[in-house]
């Protein structure tokens, strides 16, 4: 019961944060060189999994390959990544933080291959590492390329070879320093951008989380201390509301009163009750007691179909007026459980605009047929004071009597 009435109230917000540990410094990986290549060619035929390539696919597919992802399966050389932006929107964040958390690739020990600069010949040098720390080195394509301005790629960004193919003119030492440019660089706010990611702490999907997780638990605590008492009033039949339920009020009505007293042995309902609550949150109000007392209804009713299952019953039917002065229809159910005991079950109540056989016998259709029960399994039927039920006396002769069902009509007095 309390499961149907979250489901009813709540629209939990579906955020997904991943649990990556805060760290404020990057360290440069110093694998060798055939290592990084060796893990990389690996790793590659993977990444078709997690790249959105089409944006046709359908949300259920893109879902499902969100789920699937792996970023321990991402190439780690600079030159055979794919770009961020090619990756599903929900995990190209946990991508950047992967990338961040390896830090630069940087072989150390390698030997770089010379290349031919107007007959001279130039190479990567391993010292540029020490001067530059964002700066990495990608052995399959020869090309150094930018760990920042990659993960935070994008269109009309950096456009100096440190990131598509790689910087390769190594007769070109001033284009490092270019690279950097001033302070409002695009390399600069792509750097900031990265600090800011990786610190998870502060970050404000991640503070977020946290206030929705606790509301959720202070939620469900409240709920179930409403139910408690809820439950206890209906079971004792008493009312709910008082004449008076200000705070001020020295009896605010049961279920206020017992609410409070409900909270004054257990400190994590006291502590999200009354007046530590939300007030928008309370769970107290007419309009929220009715809703709970109608979920009840609904779960006991279906522990009552459930019980019933696919044998026999007989229904009692009774009609009486309500404070309105409206006819309304009343159904008991009579069967036999499963230990052999005859029970007597209220299943509703419902509104008949007159109490004419025909106008009775739809609306038990319409109630038994709501509740999934069967008119063929009815065995027994019980009308109190219901004379006009006779159909045989007063149809004509011209039609053909109605019936409920096949089984034994018990006319009451």
């Amino acid at each position: 019961m309390e499961r149907y009435y979250t489901r009813k109230v709540l629209s939990s917000p579906n955020v997904q944060t991943e649990g990556v540990e805060a760290s404020g410094s990057r360290q440069a990986q110093t694998f060798p060189p055939s290592q990084v290549v060796g893990a990389t060619q690996r790793q590659e035929p993977n990444l078709s999994s997690s790249v959105n390539h089409s944006p046709e696919k359908s949300e259920s597919s893109s879902a499902k390959s969100d789920r699937e992802f792996d970023v321990n399966s991402l190439p780690l050389d600079p030159g055979l990544r794919a770009k961020v932006s090619s990756f599903h929107p929900n995990i190209r964040d946990e991508v950047r933080r992967y990338y961040l958390q390896k830090g630069p690739i940087q072989p150390k020990g390698h030997d770089f291959p010379y290349r031919n600069f107007s007959g001279k010949k130039r190479r990567f040098r391993e010292s540029w590492f020490k001067k530059h720390n964002w700066l990495e080195y990608s052995v399959s394509k020869d090309a150094a390329y930018c760990l920042y301005c990659y993960v935070f790629s994008k269109r009309g960004g950096s456009d100096d070879g440190f990131i598509g193919e790689g910087f390769k003119t190594w007769n070109k030492l001033k284009a490092f320093a270019d690279h950097v440019g001033a302070h409002n660089s695009y390399h600069n706010r792509a750097k900031n951008s990265s600090d800011l990611l990786l610190k998870q702490a502060t970050c404000i999907e991640v503070a977020l989380c946290r206030q929705t997780d606790q509301a959720k638990r202070d939620y469900r605590i409240r709920l179930v201390a409403s139910l408690n008492c809820i439950r206890w009033l209906v079971v004792s039949g008493l009312s709910f509301r008082g004449h008076k339920e200000s705070a001020t009020s020295t009896n605010r009505g049961n279920f206020l009163q017992l609410l409070d007293f409900h909270a004054l042995d257990r400190e994590d309902v006291q502590r999200v009750v009354g007046k530590n609550a939300p007030k928008n949150l309370q769970l107290t109000s007419p309009m929220i007691q009715r809703d709970l007392v109608h979920a009840m209804a609904c779960e006991t009713t279906k522990r009552i179909i459930a019980d019933i299952g696919n044998d026999f019953f007989c229904i009692l039917v009774d009609e009486t007026r309500d404070i309105s002065m409206k006819e309304q229809m009343a159904i008991v159910l009579r069967y036999v459980n499963s230990d052999g005991v005859v029970m007597e079950r209220f299943l509703c109540t419902s509104h008949v605009p007159n109490t004419k056989a025909l106008t009775l016998k739809k609306e038990i259709e319409a109630m038994l047929l709501k509740h999934g029960l069967s008119m063929s399994m009815i065995r027994g039927q019980g009308y109190d004071g219901a004379s006009n039920m006779k159909v045989k006396a007063q149809c004509s002769t011209d039609h053909k009597p109605t019936s409920l069902s096949g089984g034994i009509v018990l006319l009451g007095s």
